[in-house]
Protein backbone atom coordinates (compact mmCIF):
# COMPACT_ATOMS: atom_id res chain seq x y z
CA UNK A 1 0.00 0.00 0.00
CA UNK A 2 2.60 2.63 -0.60
CA UNK A 3 2.14 5.65 -2.66
CA UNK A 4 4.13 8.16 -5.39
CA UNK A 5 6.64 9.96 -3.51
CA UNK A 6 8.02 13.18 -5.03
CA UNK A 7 11.88 12.64 -4.02
CA UNK A 8 14.83 15.27 -4.99
CA UNK A 9 17.94 15.29 -3.72
CA UNK A 10 19.64 19.03 -3.34
CA UNK A 11 22.98 18.42 -5.01
CA UNK A 12 26.19 20.04 -6.05
CA UNK A 13 22.96 23.04 -6.97
CA UNK A 14 20.82 20.74 -8.93
CA UNK A 15 18.14 18.82 -8.50
CA UNK A 16 18.44 14.47 -9.45
CA UNK A 17 16.63 11.74 -8.54
CA UNK A 18 17.30 9.64 -5.93
CA UNK A 19 18.54 6.28 -8.28
CA UNK A 20 21.89 8.73 -9.47
CA UNK A 21 24.77 7.89 -7.16
CA UNK A 22 24.78 10.77 -4.53
CA UNK A 23 27.96 12.54 -5.06
CA UNK A 24 27.39 16.28 -3.35
CA UNK A 25 29.56 19.25 -4.04
CA UNK A 26 31.95 20.38 -1.39
CA UNK A 27 30.37 22.17 1.01
CA UNK A 28 32.52 25.58 2.16
CA UNK A 29 32.21 26.41 6.01
CA UNK A 30 31.33 29.58 7.10
CA UNK A 31 32.46 32.16 9.02
CA UNK A 32 28.74 32.42 10.76
CA UNK A 33 25.50 30.91 10.34
CA UNK A 34 22.42 30.82 11.87
CA UNK A 35 20.30 28.17 10.57
CA UNK A 36 16.51 27.17 12.01
CA UNK A 37 16.02 23.80 11.41
CA UNK A 38 12.86 21.80 13.38
CA UNK A 39 11.41 18.63 13.06
CA UNK A 40 8.42 16.59 14.12
CA UNK A 41 8.55 14.62 17.04
CA UNK A 42 9.49 11.24 15.56
CA UNK A 43 12.34 12.54 13.49
CA UNK A 44 13.77 14.96 16.79
CA UNK A 45 16.62 12.35 17.66
CA UNK A 46 17.91 13.17 13.66
CA UNK A 47 17.81 16.66 14.07
CA UNK A 48 20.05 16.86 17.02
CA UNK A 49 22.07 13.64 16.03
CA UNK A 50 22.79 16.07 12.45
CA UNK A 51 22.82 19.02 13.67
CA UNK A 52 25.36 17.55 16.62
CA UNK A 53 27.18 16.24 13.93
CA UNK A 54 27.72 19.07 11.57
CA UNK A 55 29.06 22.08 14.21
CA UNK A 56 32.04 18.92 15.30
CA UNK A 57 32.98 17.85 12.02
CA UNK A 58 31.92 20.24 9.47
CA UNK A 59 31.56 23.97 10.75
CA UNK A 60 32.47 24.26 14.50
CA UNK A 61 31.23 27.97 14.32
CA UNK A 62 27.34 26.98 13.26
CA UNK A 63 24.68 28.25 14.83
CA UNK A 64 21.09 26.31 15.07
CA UNK A 65 18.05 27.46 15.96
CA UNK A 66 16.00 24.14 16.96
CA UNK A 67 12.54 23.23 17.41
CA UNK A 68 10.05 19.92 17.11
CA UNK A 69 6.48 19.83 17.32
CA UNK A 70 3.46 18.10 15.49
CA UNK A 71 3.90 17.74 11.59
CA UNK A 72 0.62 19.99 11.11
CA UNK A 73 2.49 22.79 13.74
CA UNK A 74 6.44 22.79 12.11
CA UNK A 75 4.36 22.84 8.61
CA UNK A 76 2.69 25.98 9.24
CA UNK A 77 5.69 27.49 11.28
CA UNK A 78 8.07 27.31 8.12
CA UNK A 79 5.18 28.51 5.95
CA UNK A 80 5.54 31.85 8.20
CA UNK A 81 9.11 32.06 8.43
CA UNK A 82 11.26 32.60 5.39
CA UNK A 83 14.39 30.15 5.42
CA UNK A 84 13.29 27.45 7.56
CA UNK A 85 13.40 24.10 7.05
CA UNK A 86 12.04 21.11 8.88
CA UNK A 87 12.70 16.86 8.91
CA UNK A 88 9.59 15.02 8.53
CA UNK A 89 8.72 11.28 7.50
CA UNK A 90 5.80 13.11 5.87
CA UNK A 91 5.21 14.85 3.25
CA UNK A 92 2.62 17.91 2.53
CA UNK A 93 -0.44 16.12 0.41
CA UNK A 94 -0.53 18.61 -2.17
CA UNK A 95 3.58 18.56 -2.42
CA UNK A 96 3.63 16.99 -6.52
CA UNK A 97 1.34 19.96 -7.12
CA UNK A 98 3.09 22.76 -9.27
CA UNK A 99 0.51 25.25 -6.93
CA UNK A 100 2.24 23.58 -3.75
CA UNK A 101 4.15 25.96 -1.26
CA UNK A 102 6.99 23.92 -0.41
CA UNK A 103 9.79 21.76 -1.48
CA UNK A 104 11.47 18.66 -0.19
CA UNK A 105 14.59 16.22 -0.59
CA UNK A 106 15.43 13.08 0.46
CA UNK A 107 17.32 12.70 3.74
CA UNK A 108 17.31 9.03 4.53
CA UNK A 109 14.95 6.01 5.21
CA UNK A 110 13.14 4.58 8.09
CA UNK A 111 10.52 1.97 8.87
CA UNK A 112 6.99 1.95 10.45
CA UNK A 113 7.83 -0.17 13.15
CA UNK A 114 5.10 -1.83 14.58
CA UNK A 115 5.66 -1.55 18.76
CA UNK A 116 4.78 -4.12 20.99
CA UNK A 117 6.15 -4.90 24.40
CA UNK A 118 9.22 -7.62 24.84
CA UNK A 119 7.01 -9.78 26.96
CA UNK A 120 4.29 -10.08 24.24
CA UNK A 121 4.66 -13.26 22.80
CA UNK A 122 3.15 -13.09 19.32
CA UNK A 123 5.63 -14.20 16.56
CA UNK A 124 4.30 -11.89 14.07
CA UNK A 125 1.08 -10.65 12.28
CA UNK A 126 -0.20 -10.38 8.66
CA UNK A 127 -0.72 -6.62 6.96
CA UNK A 128 -4.71 -7.48 7.08
CA UNK A 129 -4.57 -8.89 11.15
CA UNK A 130 -2.73 -5.22 12.00
CA UNK A 131 -5.77 -3.17 9.73
CA UNK A 132 -7.80 -5.40 11.71
CA UNK A 133 -6.53 -4.55 15.03
CA UNK A 134 -6.26 -0.71 14.60
CA UNK A 135 -10.21 -0.73 13.23
CA UNK A 136 -11.10 -2.33 16.60
CA UNK A 137 -12.80 -5.77 15.42
CA UNK A 138 -9.84 -8.09 16.03
CA UNK A 139 -9.22 -7.10 20.13
CA UNK A 140 -7.47 -9.73 21.42
CA UNK A 141 -4.08 -10.89 21.76
CA UNK A 142 -4.90 -15.09 21.44
CA UNK A 143 -6.99 -14.43 18.10
CA UNK A 144 -3.15 -13.69 16.62
CA UNK A 145 -0.93 -15.81 18.70
CA UNK A 146 -0.52 -14.22 21.72
CA UNK A 147 -1.53 -13.87 25.40
CA UNK A 148 -5.50 -14.60 25.87
CA UNK A 149 -6.01 -10.83 27.18
CA UNK A 150 -6.76 -7.64 25.69
CA UNK A 151 -5.37 -5.23 22.61
CA UNK A 152 -4.48 -1.70 23.88
CA UNK A 153 -4.27 0.01 20.74
CA UNK A 154 -2.53 3.00 20.98
CA UNK A 155 -2.22 5.63 18.19
CA UNK A 156 -0.38 9.05 17.18
CA UNK A 157 -2.55 12.39 17.35
CA UNK A 158 -4.44 13.42 14.27
CA UNK A 159 -1.70 16.84 13.83
CA UNK A 160 1.04 13.26 13.75
CA UNK A 161 2.72 13.06 10.25
CA UNK A 162 3.42 9.49 11.66
CA UNK A 163 -0.31 8.83 12.35
CA UNK A 164 -0.78 10.17 8.48
CA UNK A 165 1.45 7.67 6.91
CA UNK A 166 0.76 5.06 9.62
CA UNK A 167 -3.27 5.46 8.28
CA UNK A 168 -1.85 5.72 4.40
CA UNK A 169 -0.14 2.44 4.48
CA UNK A 170 -2.05 0.36 6.68
CA UNK A 171 -5.14 1.14 7.18
CA UNK A 172 -6.49 2.13 3.37
CA UNK A 173 -9.17 4.30 4.21
CA UNK A 174 -10.53 2.48 7.19
CA UNK A 175 -11.16 4.57 10.90
CA UNK A 176 -8.49 4.10 13.49
CA UNK A 177 -10.35 2.45 16.24
CA UNK A 178 -11.94 5.78 18.55
CA UNK A 179 -10.66 3.34 21.60
CA UNK A 180 -7.62 3.85 20.82
CA UNK A 181 -5.63 5.48 23.20
CA UNK A 182 -3.56 8.85 21.81
CA UNK A 183 -0.24 10.05 22.87
CA UNK A 184 1.52 12.98 21.22
CA UNK A 185 4.92 12.03 20.27
CA UNK A 186 6.97 8.77 19.66
CA UNK A 187 8.74 9.25 22.86
CA UNK A 188 5.73 8.41 24.80
CA UNK A 189 4.70 5.76 22.28
CA UNK A 190 7.36 3.75 23.41
CA UNK A 191 7.28 4.63 26.83
CA UNK A 192 3.29 3.96 27.05
CA UNK A 193 4.47 -0.10 25.29
CA UNK A 194 6.97 -0.46 27.76
CA UNK A 195 4.89 0.16 30.82
CA UNK A 196 1.87 -1.87 29.70
CA UNK A 197 2.41 -5.40 28.31
CA UNK A 198 -0.71 -5.61 26.02
CA UNK A 199 -0.51 -2.11 23.84
CA UNK A 200 0.33 -2.07 20.22
CA UNK A 201 1.71 1.06 18.75
CA UNK A 202 4.22 2.75 16.19
CA UNK A 203 7.20 4.49 15.68
CA UNK A 204 10.06 4.33 13.89
CA UNK A 205 13.48 2.10 14.38
CA UNK A 206 15.07 4.46 16.26
CA UNK A 207 12.04 3.48 18.87
CA UNK A 208 12.91 0.17 19.33
CA UNK A 209 14.72 -0.36 22.58
CA UNK A 210 15.09 -3.13 25.46
CA UNK A 211 11.72 -2.72 26.43
CA UNK A 212 10.08 -2.14 22.72
CA UNK A 213 10.53 -5.05 19.95
CA UNK A 214 9.14 -4.47 16.72
CA UNK A 215 6.54 -7.17 15.64
CA UNK A 216 7.25 -8.80 12.15
CA UNK A 217 4.81 -7.84 9.24
CA UNK A 218 4.20 -10.77 6.79
CA UNK A 219 6.70 -12.17 8.68
CA UNK A 220 9.50 -9.73 7.56
CA UNK A 221 10.98 -7.97 10.92
CA UNK A 222 11.85 -4.37 9.63
CA UNK A 223 15.82 -3.16 9.57
CA UNK A 224 17.76 -1.72 7.41
CA UNK A 225 18.50 -4.42 5.12
CA UNK A 226 14.57 -5.05 4.74
CA UNK A 227 14.22 -1.49 3.85
CA UNK A 228 16.96 -1.42 1.03
CA UNK A 229 15.83 -4.78 -0.23
CA UNK A 230 11.82 -3.81 -0.02
CA UNK A 231 10.94 -6.82 1.85
CA UNK A 232 9.21 -5.21 4.96
CA UNK A 233 6.22 -3.58 3.98
CA UNK A 234 6.05 -0.19 5.77
CA UNK A 235 8.73 1.73 4.23
CA UNK A 236 8.97 5.51 5.07
CA UNK A 237 11.32 8.37 3.73
CA UNK A 238 13.00 10.70 5.46
CA UNK A 239 12.68 14.26 3.85
CA UNK A 240 14.24 18.24 4.52
CA UNK A 241 10.95 20.27 3.75
CA UNK A 242 11.16 23.84 3.26
CA UNK A 243 9.29 26.48 0.89
CA UNK A 244 11.78 26.21 -1.57
CA UNK A 245 15.36 25.02 -2.75
CA UNK A 246 17.94 26.44 -0.95
CA UNK A 247 19.85 28.54 -3.29
CA UNK A 248 22.69 31.16 -3.66
CA UNK A 249 20.57 33.54 -1.22
CA UNK A 250 20.85 30.46 1.50
CA UNK A 251 24.13 29.05 1.18
CA UNK A 252 24.83 28.09 4.80
CA UNK A 253 21.56 26.12 4.71
CA UNK A 254 22.53 24.51 1.49
CA UNK A 255 25.78 23.41 2.56
CA UNK A 256 24.17 21.92 5.15
CA UNK A 257 21.55 19.78 3.63
CA UNK A 258 24.27 18.73 0.76
CA UNK A 259 26.42 17.31 3.93
CA UNK A 260 23.17 15.49 5.36
CA UNK A 261 23.23 13.97 1.98
CA UNK A 262 27.05 13.74 1.84
CA UNK A 263 28.87 9.98 2.64
CA UNK A 264 29.59 11.80 6.19
CA UNK A 265 25.75 12.78 6.78
CA UNK A 266 24.68 9.43 5.79
CA UNK A 267 26.91 7.68 8.22
CA UNK A 268 25.11 9.93 10.80
CA UNK A 269 21.36 8.50 9.54
CA UNK A 270 22.60 5.55 9.62
CA UNK A 271 23.39 5.02 13.30
CA UNK A 272 19.69 5.25 14.18
CA UNK A 273 17.76 5.14 10.70
CA UNK A 274 18.86 3.77 6.97
CA UNK A 275 20.71 6.03 5.04
CA UNK A 276 19.42 6.70 1.40
CA UNK A 277 21.96 4.11 -0.75
CA UNK A 278 23.10 0.80 0.76
CA UNK A 279 26.57 1.75 1.82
Amino acid sequence: MGRARHTFVAVAFTLVSCSTQITPAATPISQLTSLRVYATTAATPLLYDLTSAYRQQQDPQAVFELASGSYATMAERILREDGSYFFSHHLPDDIDSPQSPFWAAPIGQDALAILVNPSNPALGISLDELRTIYAGRIQRWDSVGGNDEPIVVVARDESSGMRAEFEALVMGGQATSPAAQVVPSNQAMAETIARLPGTIGYGSLSDLSPQVSALPINGVIPSADTVYDRTYPLRLTMYVVGRSEPREDLPDMRAFIGWVQSPAGQTVVAQRYTPLLRP
